[in-house]
């Protein structure tokens, strides 16, 4: 498990070592100081982002590429038989 604030999003051009993956915004919701995103991967895998509104302010838009990536301590595994 994966927390929609520990997702790290990064502009097209940013190579960063921790912002590994390449994403497409899919939708952009607006929530007062908070953005939250919904993110495509390349493999059809949908990720949830949160971040504070002015942190890329005026530069992402659904469509867009961005770079994401996290902190491996934000990680969290959940074993296979604790979802059932």
């Amino acid at each position: 498990m994966l927390r929609p604030e520990h997702i790290h999003i990064g502009l097209p051009g940013d190579t960063s070592a921790h912002l590994p993956l390449s994403a497409t915004i899919a939708e952009m919701l607006y929530l007062g100081h908070t953005l939250k995103l919904t993110l495509v991967l390349s493999d059809g895998a949908t990720l949830l982002a949160q971040l504070q509104n002015s942190a890329l302010e005026g530069t992402l838009r659904p469509g867009a590429s961005v770079h994401i990536g996290w902190a491996t301590e934000s990680l969290w595994f959940i074993p296979a038989e604790a979802q059932r």
